[in-house]
């Protein structure tokens, strides 16, 4: 069983064939489901420091 949300690229029929072809069910998420959805309270905590971060250079992040 392969469950998705609602990407475009997931509902591709191209990405659906594959998926298909290998004998698995395709399962989509309803349009906006944050409960269903293990990776919100992920992004949810990631959000907040990264909106707090500064632009940096590459020459910057070898340096730390």
């Amino acid at each position: 069983m392969v469950v998705f949300d609602n990407l475009l690229a997931h509902r591709s029929a191209r990405v659906q064939q594959l998926i298909v072809a290998k004998q698995c069910d395709l399962w989509f998420l309803p349009s906006y489901t944050p409960d269903l959805s293990p990776s919100e309270p992920a992004f949810a905590k990631l959000k907040p420091p990264w909106r707090k971060a500064q632009a940096r250079t590459v020459d910057v992040l070898y340096d730390t």
